[in-house]
């Protein structure tokens, strides 16, 4: 009996052209400059309090709408 291959394909790094990288921010890197969870992250996009932009597979974040959303951690940090 043959082994089976997993039915997926790993992850493969995303990367961006310098052009993009220059003004925009991938889900990760939000996540880590925020030190929010990724899911964190995507939950405020899907609730549109993020607002990101789809490129094929990958999901792109303006500088300034994560200063919006850091923002709103802050004041969420000094309400407890």
């Amino acid at each position: 009996m043959e082994s089976k291959r997993p039915n997926h394909r790993p992850n493969k790094p995303l990367t961006t052209n310098q052009e993009l990288t220059d003004n925009f921010y991938t889900i990760n890197e939000v996540s880590k400059l925020l030190k929010l969870h990724h899911t964190t992250i995507r939950r405020a996009i899907k609730s549109k309090r993020l607002k990101a932009y789809r490129l094929g597979a990958k999901w792109l974040i303006k500088k300034e709408d994560i200063q919006d959303l850091g923002d709103v951690k802050n004041d969420n940090n000094n309400n407890k």
